[in-house]
């Protein structure tokens, strides 16, 4: 039978207060290891946490909660012009993820730029492929800059919704349109008889409608609306 010194040795790193008597119910029966032994008579129940469980660790809970947040990508969508790719580029650097701009990856797949894709294949192929290229998209933990119109294809934001987060940065009409000055050669699917404002007006209602956060930019520099992102998602930074 266990006398006290095998108490000793099973209790070795164990802080007091994890020691029950008198048959006490211990947690460490539910949570962790647990150890029974006798001596003077009494019956003594000890328990260690494992690495599984996250009983009496709140530290280590609360860091477990942050990796498996980090996890999920930040998917940021709004209109062109809004910052996706600036401020996606901050996001990645301030949480140490890695940075994927699917406007670039479309470029890549099709082998050429998205104007020309649009100038010569159409809007319709060009959406096409906006889809499969996002569809393609299987790393979680990551940032993800997506183009203007990809809140108007069904599959592809419902497949980006499932990898994580889904920010929408709502920057006003006047900003977009100030900073669209070469809107000829964007790469923006626009219909013939579709101005600027009216596409701002079609793909707001989308953008409000997948969006799990928002952030209203006004007249917020890129950092500040990165760090308003990092605040509303409760992610820790690790470049500070």
């Amino acid at each position: 039978m266990p006398n006290e010194s095998h108490a000793q040795a099973l209790l070795g790193g164990i802080d007091g207060d994890a020691l029950r008597r008198g048959g006490r119910e211990s947690p460490g029966e539910r949570l962790g290891q647990t150890f029974e032994f006798r001596f003077h008579g009494m019956i003594y129940f000890a328990y260690k946490v494992t690495e599984e469980s996250d009983c009496r660790c709140p530290q280590r809970r609360i860091k477990s909660r942050e990796d498996k947040r980090l996890k999920r990508s930040i998917i940021l969508i709004g209109m062109p012009g809004c910052g996706k790719s600036t401020v996606g580029v901050l996001l990645a650097k301030a949480l140490c993820m890695q940075f994927l701009d699917t406007d670039l990856l479309i470029q890549k797949r099709e082998r050429m730029p998205l104007q020309r894709i649009i100038n010569t294949r159409g809007n319709e192929y060009f959406s096409a492929a906006e889809e499969k290229a996002v569809l393609s998209i299987r790393q979680r933990g990551q940032v993800i800059a997506t183009g203007g119109s990809v809140a108007l294809l069904p599959k592809a934001i419902e497949h980006l919704k499932t990898l994580g987060t889904v920010v929408y940065i709502n920057a006003p009409f006047p900003v977009i349109r100030r900073r669209l000055w070469n809107l000829k050669t964007r790469g923006i699917v626009l219909r013939p008889d579709q101005t600027l404002e009216d596409l701002y007006r079609e793909r707001t209602p989308h953008y409000e409608m997948h969006a799990d956060i928002t952030v209203r930019t006004g007249r917020m520099r890129a950092e500040e609306v990165a760090q308003e992102i990092i605040d509303k998602l409760g992610v820790p930074r690790c470049d500070v």
